[in-house]
């Protein structure tokens, strides 16, 4: 029995050839799906956290939480406003950004200050790589001598990355 069919077309040669483009192809898309695993870990989302809170009295400090990333991920923080409702309301009192497991007065403390405002409103810039926050870790404003009754206000404008996995960095 032969290989060729009446025209000399070899059959083989051509189920060879076939075999070897499938095995080139699923290497390319394992290549791909690596690549875009990677692009995933290291192209942020934009996330805007905004809190608010009236002041309870003007003695008691309070807490206004901004929120903690979601498993897997982690925030960059690029800046950070806190003050009245609008950027022309005077707000009494200061104000302390933090992080911790526990967005509250009890959770703040100089070991988990990250920055601090004399006065408000204030805004906050952070540069790359200087204010991360891990799941399981709040961002959080204390204010300190607010005016009781009025409205304070807390956001942020931080990017959201995935945890990569070494497996991802590899090629």
């Amino acid at each position: 029995m032969s290989d060729h069919d009446e025209s000399g077309f070899d059959i083989r040669a051509a189920f060879e050839v076939a075999v070897g483009l499938g095995d080139q192809l699923s290497q390319s898309v394992e290549q791909q799906k690596r690549l875009i695993r990677r692009l995933d870990a290291v192209t942020p989302i934009m996330h805007r956290p905004a809190t608010s809170a009236v002041c309870p009295t003007p003695t008691a400090a309070f807490a206004m939480d901004l929120g903690t990333p979601s498993q897997g991920t982690f925030w960059e923080v690029r800046k950070v406003v806190i003050g009245g409702i609008e950027v022309t309301t005077t707000a009494a009192g200061s104000a302390g950004l933090y992080l911790s497991g526990s967005p509250t007065v009890n959770g703040a403390g100089l070991n988990n200050c990250e920055d601090y405002a004399a006065s408000l409103p204030n805004v906050g810039y952070y540069g790359t790589g200087a204010l991360y926050v891990r799941a399981n870790e709040h961002l959080f404003a204390v204010i300190f001598g607010g005016t009781a009754g009025q409205i304070y206000v807390a956001n942020a404008f931080c990017r959201i990355y995935q945890d990569a996995k070494p497996e991802d960095w590899i090629s």
